[in-house]
């Protein structure tokens, strides 16, 4: 759509200042704006879709689910195991011997050609130096990091998407600058012709505006394809194919100073960041994993009980059913001193956590700090750069008049024309910066509305 808008206004160009401008261009046929021009798509409905379709949070989601089997194995070993096995069994020769005084002789077989057996076992692990329970301890605290990076990795998609869409916005805003500034350059030129026509400006004016004219026209077409790639990284961050066509609904966020203390802020975000919660787990898992490794010098027991059948009984075991049960003890008495190696290491561990946490938290301060500040310096733009862009298009106005009167040269005209553009530009970065700025602080904070209302992890 956007390179028809360009074509339009070089057939502009082409009929006032032919053929000095780029005639040769070749025209789309009519139409070809809505078979090119895609689905229009809201920012709700591309954070939905990169909700659902993003790879990033696909991955995530999978290590978080793979993390609650590990949970219910882990819970798995503390619980009762039963078994049952049963064997069909033919052998041959039999072995035989005989027995009893001469005359009345006896064979006697050991063993059957055919044997059928069966076993049922019961075991249980006595869990008194609590690995068991200590084991799914640290799976559940793994389970939950993995959540909270599920969590995290969706807050930022969110983000993401957000910025995306925002400079899919500010692409086309500046598109739209670019336009009118090439729309009042061919206006300064066919006034120009025409003063030159009747003799009451030089040559020079015109070859003056028609630079002019040519250089809009190279700030335009950097535009243009400055709004396809946007759309593409939009597509990206949606998870969806970005060499499809694409179009975004417009979005006013009203700038609006942000009242908020930055202490109130960094307290907000260090209470609800996933990565701030992901560290204070792991300085629990780490303080769990200690007493893990504690564990081992615990005698470890397990009971174990079975009830077996033979279904051929013989002299020597008449009994088709038997039972067993046992109750085992184990205890390291000498290990080298490997057992003192992993609790220290596991202190480590908790010692680097706990770095690593405090670390976090400063991050999360730095953060807020710098999106709060961002936020209000950008609100102050928008406020600034409004009150220029009238200023600038007034000048404007007034240049015209001068020129058209025969009072001021052409440079006077095309100085104000490039002032306004600056100015529309300078308006059009501003308000997106805020809207970015807004959104970088939402993250920063936690407090993405998005997020709150989106099917995601368990928050």
């Amino acid at each position: 759509m956007v390179t028809k808008r360009i074509a339009g206004v070089l057939l502009t160009v082409c009929l006032i200042a032919a053929p000095r401008t780029i005639c040769a261009q070749e025209q789309k046929p009519a139409g070809q704006e809505n078979a090119a021009g895609g689905p229009v798509v809201t920012l709700r409905e591309a954070i939905n879709t990169a909700l659902s379709n993003n790879k990033v949070i696909a991955g995530a989601r999978e290590r978080y689910l793979r993390s609650r089997a590990q949970v219910r194995e882990r819970r798995a070993a503390g619980l009762p195991q039963l078994g049952a096995q049963a064997q069909q069994l033919w052998t041959g020769p039999v072995p035989t011997f005989t027995v009893g005084p001469p005359g009345a002789e006896q064979t006697v077989s050991i063993g059957s050609p055919k044997t059928t057996t069966g076993a049922v076992t019961l075991s249980q692990i006595l869990d008194l130096n609590r690995r068991v329970s200590l084991a799914t301890g640290i799976s559940e605290l793994g389970s939950r990091i993995q959540n909270l990076n599920l969590a995290r990795t969706e807050q930022q998609v969110i983000f993401d998407v957000q910025n995306a869409y925002y400079n899919v916005l500010r692409a086309q805003a500046k598109l739209d600058v670019a336009e009118s500034s090439v729309n009042t350059a061919l206006e300064r030129l066919r006034v120009t012709r025409a003063h030159f026509e009747v003799g009451t400006l030089p040559k020079f004016d015109v070859t003056r505006a028609e630079v002019d004219v040519a250089n809009d026209q190279q700030t335009l077409i950097s535009a243009t394809s400055a709004v396809d790639q946007r759309k593409a990284v939009l597509r990206n961050a949606m998870g969806t194919d970005p060499t499809a066509p694409i179009e975004v609904e417009q979005v006013t966020v009203p700038a609006q100073p942000l009242d908020v203390k930055i202490e109130q802020g960094v307290a907000t975000a260090i209470e609800r960041r996933p990565e701030v919660a992901a560290a204070e787990a792991n300085v629990l898992l780490g303080r769990k994993s200690v007493s893990f490794a504690r564990g081992e010098r615990i005698p470890a027991l397990s009971a174990n009980a079975g009830y077996n059948y033979n279904g051929e009984a013989t002299a020597f075991r008449p009994d088709k059913f038997t039972w067993i049960v046992t109750v085992n003890a184990s205890l390291p008495i000498f290990e080298g001193g490997a057992i003192k190696a992993r609790v220290d290491e596991a202190k480590s561990d908790v010692g680097a956590a706990q770095a690593a946490l405090d670390q976090a938290k400063l991050d999360v301060g730095l953060d807020v700090k710098s999106a709060v500040l961002n936020v209000n310096e950008s609100y102050q733009r928008v406020q600034t750069a409004a009150q220029n862009v009238a200023q600038a298009e007034e000048a404007l106005r007034l240049a015209q008049v001068r020129y058209e009167a025969g009072i001021s040269l052409q440079v006077e005209v095309s100085d104000a024309e490039t002032a306004l553009t600056q100015a529309r530009t300078n308006m059009v970065s501003a308000t997106y910066d805020y809207a970015t700025a807004l959104a970088s602080y939402r993250r920063a904070t936690a407090t993405q509305p998005e997020f709150e209302t989106a099917v995601v992890g368990e928050k």
